[in-house]
């Protein structure tokens, strides 16, 4: 086998497990933390509001004219496989 290609391929090998490390402990900490802190802002946020009477009732039928729901899946699900794309060009560039 030539030493030119051995030694390219080593390279690449090297590259590959340096380039993916784990991450470091305190940034799931963080993320735990962050992540607790919302959920026990929610909590509290739902026992203060839980007796608040609400403002529609059941019976209350929704306004005529669409939420633009669709219109914003759709516009998401498009920059989604845009940016994608062109992170994976951008990837396989390197």
């Amino acid at each position: 086998m030539d030493p030119e290609v051995e030694a390219k391929a080593r390279e690449i090998e090297l590259a590959a497990r340096t380039q993916r490390q784990p991450l470091p402990r305190g940034v799931w900490i963080a993320s735990f933390v962050v992540s607790i802190v919302c959920v026990i802002g929610l909590a509290i946020a739902w026992l203060q509001d839980r007796h608040t009477p609400a403002d529609k009732t059941l019976g209350h039928k929704p306004p005529p004219h669409e939420s633009g729901l669709w219109l914003g899946l759709l516009v998401g699900i498009g920059l989604g496989i845009a940016i994608g794309s062109v992170l994976a060009a951008r990837r396989k560039a390197d």
